[in-house]
């Protein structure tokens, strides 16, 4: 038995959309920066930064600003060696349904852990290079992903091919 939850966390500007009801029945919301100006209809508990959150020593926040699209929180739970994201990178199976893989196909470069087009596109590549630099040199293992297949082992090398065309100048 896990216990009871006291928190809920909002980890971007994309993924909040039931935070309120959590939020409403008791739990304290923290959300990513920016979160509580398009969401003034919950009442958050304060803003997640690197310093300022309240879920302990065995977690660490990475705050990322190179991609101002979502503002996304990254979480590291140290004790398990996991690093959580949710917009940042993609890893959708192959026993996706078709239509699932089709787009992905055409946002991601699937199948392996990816991402997307608009990260390619809109990410401030310097800021990028040192925020995905300094997240792949964390100690994990594991990698969540909000969308596809969590990846049990090695997730640095995982996270750094998603990334491999930061530091390409033909992308």
């Amino acid at each position: 038995v896990l216990g009871s939850p006291h928190w809920v966390l909002a980890p971007n500007l994309i993924h909040h959309l039931h935070v309120k009801p959590w939020a409403d029945a008791g739990l304290e919301a923290w959300p990513a920066t920016g979160l509580p100006e398009r969401r003034p209809d919950v009442d958050f508990a304060g803003t997640l930064t690197e310093r300022s959150h309240p879920f302990g020593d065995e977690v660490s926040l990475f705050p990322l600003t190179c991609f101002s699209f979502t503002n996304e929180v990254v979480v590291l739970h140290r004790p398990s060696r996991t690093l959580i994201v949710t917009d940042l990178a993609y890893n959708v199976p192959r026993s996706a349904p078709w239509s699932t893989r089709a787009v992905m196909r055409a946002l991601l470069g699937y199948p392996g852990c990816q991402t997307t087009v608009l990260e390619r596109m809109a990410m401030k590549r310097d800021l990028a290079r040192r925020e995905v630099s300094r997240l792949v040199d964390l100690p994990f293992d594991r990698l969540v992903l909000a969308h596809g297949d969590v990846i049990e082992r090695d997730g640095p090398s995982a996270l750094k091919q998603a990334f491999r065309w930061l530091w390409r100048n033909d992308v």
